[in-house]
């Protein structure tokens, strides 16, 4: 093998190769805005078969229609095509590029390298090569190594799925031999679309071409490659600090009169400082693959001619052009500082099953925790009993929360509330009695409290809906409730037949028309809340609700957005962490609010 450098050098290279960046700059951005183009066009053709088969959007809720209608076949068939064609585009195109970069030519073309990577298409038209790009552009993401394609940048397990293994100690365990497993079988194969493409081979030929290098070249392999992935991220973490934690010291120390003038200055370094992070970020992925490409080169013993020495000339252009646009930035805001940046958020803290890990879940004790701590939500589970009563409790059965392995519908009221005893959520607090859905209205009408009621499990009907509007209304606290569903079917018969009633629809994910769908708000999983999705619901008047947000960061998050309210197990954290938003500072009022559409940009998040 070729002597190459020293993986401690590898920073250096890249130091050395800034003047390719402007062009890797330039070939991602015309990559973009064709994936954008791709992708937009895509959205008409999924929502033209979904009208086709009578359907407003594709929810979790009614994905069994994919598998038993043509037009579900052919979105998923279609979507894989496009998964395809995207990494054909975002990585193997890039691949080609910056093997040209790295080979000599000045200015390679962006129109040759792009037909070429389409031209890598057929080659993975195989079940090896389908299953290389599934991999590729579905399992990374999903186990959290990286972003490997901007179409499946958001995707990640959802939260209550992570969540329940880690209350489970065995299936946690097994969810990190697999994370694991991924994560060695990744390293070992990421010279794979390398062989396939520069090499022309077949795609699992390609796999036992990276492994062999591996075999064959096992310290320079590990070395070479981990620091190049390791000096990426340091790079990007290096960037966080020197563009946003050191400015954001200097100007909350020297910027404290919150004038006019301050804050146009506040303004503009603001952005300036996000535009250059968003920018370095923007390169990462591409500085990486030049990276790879580099290191895939040196082992097979191909040529590489060094990079020219920078002249600068993109530098000066870019910083120029940036302090143009901060500039423009912060005076245009100064005027208007409070209100595009608010102190205070609106979203409203929604206790999850009634007081969240308060206490006992789904109990009038653990929602008068919640009411003691200040909390004005909560959301509860309803179910019907026997004899047609609605009691308030989330599972099928009570065996985990009571150890009975008897169903809500199998038992009379006065079964549940005479022989089930929820345990206590903690030491010191007492078993606690089912409820019933006239006793938590009673409740929350007492402390003035807004209860979101999801029509829960195998009677969930509309009999349960018509039931639920009567209690309600005989109680006079429409306003009061809210009521939800994960069956969409449910919700569209309680707004059509209740249009004087607030509904909501539940659900992790959605594509379509979603915003059209009948109902007045909805709750959905917090990886599909992205800001284009919280946009397009709010603007058709309705609202957006993220569920379950459990942790301090995704609190943080989502409290920092335009959300209208989080459904938490830990209210209490939560007000807490909207306490403190309420303290940041100016300089981290703009910065939230500008860095929420950083994401959509990024190819590593």
């Amino acid at each position: 093998m070729n002597k190459r450098k020293e993986p401690v050098k590898i920073v250096s290279h890249l130091i050395n190769s800034r003047d390719v960046l402007p062009r890797l700059l330039l070939f991602h951005i015309c990559l973009s805005a064709l994936l954008a183009l791709i992708i937009f066009c895509y959205g008409w053709i999924v929502q033209a078969l979904l009208d086709a088969g009578g359907l407003v959007s594709l929810t979790s809720g009614n994905l069994k229609w994919i598998f038993t209608s043509w037009q579900g076949w052919t979105i998923l068939i279609s979507a894989m095509f496009i998964l395809m064609l995207c990494t054909c585009l975002e990585i193997n195109a890039r691949i080609l590029y910056c093997q040209e970069v790295l080979q000599g030519t000045r200015k390679p073309s962006f129109c040759q390298c792009t037909k070429q990577g389409l031209k890598t298409l057929p080659r993975f038209l195989t079940p090896a090569g389908i299953l290389v790009m599934f991999w590729t552009g579905i399992i990374i993401p999903l186990a959290g190594l990286g972003t490997t394609t901007t179409w499946t940048s958001s995707l990640r397990w959802p939260a209550w799925i992570l969540a329940g293994f880690k209350r489970t100690p065995i299936f946690y365990l097994l969810y990190g031999s697999v994370e694991g497993t991924i994560l060695i079988l990744s390293f070992l194969s990421i010279y794979t679309l390398h062989a396939a493409i520069l090499h022309k081979q077949k795609p699992w030929q390609a796999v036992h071409t990276s492994w062999r290098m591996f075999k064959t070249n096992r310290k320079e392999y590990l070395l070479e490659t981990a620091s190049a992935i390791a000096a990426i991220f340091l790079s990007i973490w290096l960037a966080g600090i020197l563009t946003i934690k050191v400015p954001a010291y200097l100007l909350n120390t020297f910027l404290t009169s919150h004038t006019v003038g301050e804050r146009v200055l506040l303004g503009a370094a603001t952005m300036f400082c996000v535009l250059v992070y968003t920018i370095i970020r923007m390169l990462a992925s591409s500085c990486l693959i030049l990276e790879l490409t580099s290191i895939w080169l040196s082992m097979q013993k191909e040529t590489e001619v060094p990079v020219r020495k920078p002249k600068g000339r993109f530098i000066r252009r870019f910083l120029l052009a940036s302090l143009a646009v901060s500039l423009a930035f912060g005076f245009v805001t100064a005027g208007y500082f409070d209100d595009w940046f608010p102190a205070k958020s609106d979203a409203l803290i929604i206790a999850h099953r009634a007081g969240g890990a308060l206490g006992a879940e789904n109990t009038l004790y653990d929602l008068e925790l919640a009411h003691e701590q200040g909390i004005t939500a909560g959301e509860i589970d309803v179910q019907r009993t026997k004899d047609g009563y609605y009691v308030v409790t989330h599972d099928n059965t009570f065996w985990r929360t009571a150890n009975d392995r008897r169903y809500v519908w199998d038992m009379t009221l006065e079964e549940i509330q005479t022989e089930i005893n929820i345990f206590p959520l903690r030491q010191g607090q007492p078993s606690v009695t089912v409820s019933t859905i006239e006793q938590f209205l009673d409740k929350a009408k007492e402390w003035n409290m807004h209860l979101f009621v999801e029509l829960k499990g195998y009677t969930a009907d509309t009999k349960m809906a018509d039931d639920l509007a009567r209690i309600v209304k005989e109680k006079n606290m429409a306003d009061q409730c809210t009521f939800i569903s994960l069956k969409y079917n449910l919700v569209d018969y309680m707004e059509t037949t209740y249009p004087e009633l607030e509904t909501g629809y539940i659900y992790n994910m959605a594509i379509g028309d979603t915003p059209d769908l009948n109902c007045d708000c909805f709750i959905v999983a917090s990886e599909a809340a992205t800001p284009a999705a919280i946009y397009a619901i709010q603007a058709k008047g309705k609202k957006i609700y993220v569920w379950s947000v459990n942790t301090t960061s995704q609190i943080e998050k989502f409290l920092k957005s335009d959300i209208d309210g989080i459904i938490t197990d830990q209210p209490v954290n939560a007000r807490k962490v909207e306490r403190k938003l309420e303290r940041r500072s100016d300089f981290q009022r703009v910065y939230d609010n500008l860095t929420t559409l950083i994401p959509s940009f990024l190819p590593i998040s």
